[in-house]
């Protein structure tokens, strides 16, 4: 893992856009292929993944509106009703890292306490990977930045003097600290209209984006 939060967006940022390059390079082929329609599928999931994170910027940015809506026109309860069974979708990625973390670590059912503050990560790098995502998708060249590690090996070892600190602020940042602002807001409307079960994932994007905007901040500004 890298030592300071910039070296880690960048290395996710050249991660999620090689992949999406990859998925457009390979899938055709695989879609082609003789391979049995299980293989193919797990193929398409495995390297389409990433695209998930421009649907968490969607997802983010009309929440709070869609909380708004509900408690100020009528007539859509229904709809409302029907697609809270799309919840049930964080299952689908509990029991994944579940299993991933079953099988490589001893103490797996303490790591999946951390699953919040994992998930509430993963939309805190939605900015920063939908730029890598759209990027790709858009065929938008760049080139390959290398991702610092700065031989941190002794506790006393210090990243910030290092040659090669990430100093540049990028505006993602200030994207990231703007959705967390937002979402200050958010909670607060929904505190006001009594929309209880939208509270915890607000906070998620709240603790997610926020931590990730600041610590940007604060690494890019280190010195």
């Amino acid at each position: 893992m890298p030592a300071d939060i910039n070296a880690l967006k960048t290395q996710q940022f050249r991660w999620t856009k090689g992949a999406v390059e990859t998925a457009k390079k390979m899938l055709p082929s695989v879609l082609k292929s003789d391979l049995s329609m299980k293989m193919k599928l797990e193929c398409f999931v495995h390297l389409t993944s990433n695209i998930v994170f421009p649907f968490i910027i969607i997802v983010a940015l009309l929440n709070v509106p869609l909380v708004v809506i509900k408690n100020t026109i009528g007539g859509f309860d229904e709809y409302y009703t029907l697609m809270s069974v799309f919840v049930l979708a964080s299952i689908s990625t509990f029991l994944f890292y579940m299993y991933a973390q079953r099988a490589i670590h001893l103490d797996w059912r303490k790591r999946l306490l951390l699953f919040p503050v994992f998930l509430a990560g993963s939309m805190g790098f939605a900015v920063n990977n939908t730029k890598a995502v759209m990027e790709a998708l858009l065929n938008i060249k760049s080139g390959f930045s290398r991702t610092p590690k700065y031989k941190i090996v002794e506790n006393g070892d210090d990243w910030r003097k290092k040659k090669y600190v990430q100093k540049r602020i990028s505006p993602t940042i200030f994207i990231e600290l703007l959705l967390a602002l937002y979402y200050v807001v958010g909670i607060a409307i929904s505190a006001y209209y009594l929309e209880i079960a939208a509270i915890p994932f607000q906070v998620m994007f709240l603790l997610g984006f926020g931590t990730v905007g600041f610590m940007s901040l604060r690494h890019a500004l280190s010195k």
